[in-house]
């Protein structure tokens, strides 16, 4: 799907659901926080190296979703990080 379109259909979600709030150590988490992600406007075009971390906090078992929030929010840092910062 292209960016463009997964980004509409995450947006139509987010406007559509009332998305719970839940622990970080819950596995359904990983997809609301990756939902609204796509969904932001604001946020760079996906890019290849986003994927790996995405699909951890998509994925994780409950024992593991706590390492898999901390991978997902450093990549996010180090995205938003300026170049030559990282």
């Amino acid at each position: 799907m292209p960016a463009e379109e997964l980004r509409w259909w995450a947006a139509w979600v987010v406007d559509k659901c009332v998305l719970p709030e839940l622990p970080p150590d819950d596995p359904e988490s990983g997809a609301a926080e990756i939902v609204l992600h796509l969904a932001s406007r604001h946020r760079p075009a996906l890019r290849r190296e986003d994927w790996p971390p995405m699909r951890a906090l998509l994925t994780a078992p409950a024992a593991e979703m706590r390492a898999a929030w901390r991978g997902w929010l450093e990549h996010l840092a180090a995205r938003s990080r300026p170049p030559g910062r990282r």
